[in-house]
């Protein structure tokens, strides 16, 4: 294992070491969230390009993970925010491990579309750092279209929106126009309307209406990662 005592000046790859780590220990997990914060020493002196490299790495463990609550804000704000092709198909992966669906991530997942779909790109998660092929890409339109049908029915509030997807000007591909009509499908399955009730209560316990002001506080006020 690389040293990694000195939070700053590490190379990506003793980062991404590290990321490993974090995820393979149960108790440890939850400071992948930490690893998303603004302040973290680990970003000092880096440049914009490994920065996403390095979040979207961090975003995509906890894809394979799931997603805890405290992450979820990070998340959110990067879907809500995000410009990036690569770190907003990791966020939409990400919420996908997030134990259940929720309506009140809908209107995230289609700000996000609307903001990012006039400049995806492909992206490539085998490995990091790798850059997409037709064998491994994805795309963060591809990823958020998935994350709407993974929503079903609790995405009704957006389903005019991603209906309208299919004529709006900038057309999508026809491989993306299958995903549309996958979400829509999926958002329409009356067979899942009663996970609604089921979930009704289930909402973060911070609230979504403060993730906001959550994750900037834990984005600035972070302190650091234990390393071993």
């Amino acid at each position: 294992m690389p040293d990694l005592t000195t939070a700053s000046g590490q190379s990506e790859e003793q980062f991404a070491a590290l990321v490993k780590v974090l995820s393979a220990d149960p108790d440890r997990r939850e400071q992948l969230a930490d690893l998303l914060r603004e302040d973290q020493p680990l970003y000092d002196q880096r440049g914009r390009a490994a920065i996403v490299r390095m979040r979207g790495w961090v975003l995509l463990a906890l894809a394979r993970v799931g997603v805890s609550d405290a992450a979820l804000l990070f998340v959110l704000e990067e879907l809500d925010t995000g410009i990036d092709a690569y770190l907003v198909a990791a966020a939409a992966r990400a919420l996908r491990s997030y134990p259940h669906p929720d309506a009140s991530f809908a209107p995230f997942v289609m700000r996000a579309i609307n903001q990012i779909r006039y400049h995806d790109e492909p992206v490539s998660f085998e490995n990091y750092g790798e850059y997409a092929v037709s064998s491994t890409g994805t795309s963060a339109v591809h990823e958020l279209l998935a994350t709407s049908a993974w929503l079903g029915p609790h995405a009704r509030e957006v389903l005019s929106e991603v209906q309208s997807l299919r004529a709006q000007p900038g057309g999508l591909t026809e491989k993306l126009l299958g995903d549309v009509d996958r979400a829509v499908e999926a958002i329409r399955d009356t067979d899942q309307v009663h996970d609604l009730d089921t979930h009704s209560c289930c909402t973060p316990p911070t609230g979504l209406s403060n993730v906001f002001s959550w994750a900037r506080i834990s984005r600035r006020g972070s302190e650091p990662i234990e390393q071993t």
